[in-house]
C-alpha cells in the first residue's frame, strides 16, 4: 500500500481514548495512531457519506483539549488479512492550524512511539469456530495464533505479528 501521509504517523504505546462526534452524536473511540494531519481510530461506527465529524482528545502532556473537524478517509469493518488493513476508521483533520496543529505535531512526535522493530501488532477475532483455512490465510500475512479462548460467540482468537 502506497504511503500518502505528509507527516509521520506515530503508534501509541498504550490505548488513548477520544470522543468522535458524528452529526451531533458522541462516540468514545480508541486512538491508535496520530499525526498532525489525521488519526486512526479503533471503532466500528456506521458513518454516512458526508457526515460531519469532530474528534476531541485530551493532550497528555498538558491536559488541554484539542477538537478537530475531520473527514472520513476510509473505514474497514473487519481486519483484512490480505492487505493487513485493520478494523477501524481513518480520519483526516480539516482546518487545524496554528497552535492546535503545533500541539498535535508535538504530541505525535514526543509522546507516541514510531513503529519500531521488535514491536508486536495484535488482533482479536471473534468466531463461531476455528477455521483452519482462515488461520492459514492469516499466517501468510505474518500472523501467528497466540491463544484461542472460549467466548459468547464461540471462540476468541488472539493473533500476534511482528510488523
Amino acid at each position: 500500500m502506497m504511503e500518502r501521509r505528509g507527516s509521520p504517523r506515530r503508534t501509541l504505546p498504550y490505548v488513548r481514548s477520544g470522543v468522535l462526534e458524528v452529526d451531533g452524536r458522541s462516540h468514545i473511540v480508541a486512538i491508535t495512531d496520530l499525526s498532525a494531519e489525521g488519526a486512526f481510530l479503533s471503532a466500528r461506527l456506521e458513518i454516512a457519506s458526508g457526515a460531519v465529524l469532530r474528534l476531541r482528545l485530551i493532550m497528555p502532556n498538558d491536559s488541554r483539549q484539542i477538537a478537530a473537524d475531520c473527514e472520513l478517509v476510509w473505514r474497514n469493518e473487519r481486519f483484512d488479512p490480505e492487505t493487513g488493513r485493520p478494523a477501524g476508521l481513518a480520519v483526516r483533520f480539516r482546518g487545524v492550524e496554528g497552535q492546535a496543529r503545533e500541539t498535535l505535531d508535538t504530541c505525535a512526535n514526543q509522546l507516541f512511539r514510531p513503529d519500531v522493530p521488535g514491536r508486536l501488532d495484535y488482533r482479536i477475532l471473534e468466531r463461531q469456530a476455528i477455521d483452519p483455512a482462515e488461520l492459514t490465510l492469516l499466517s501468510q500475512g505474518g500472523w501467528e495464533l497466540a491463544a484461542a479462548l472460549p467466548s459468547a460467540a464461540g471462540v476468541q482468537l488472539i493473533l500476534l505479528r511482528r510488523p
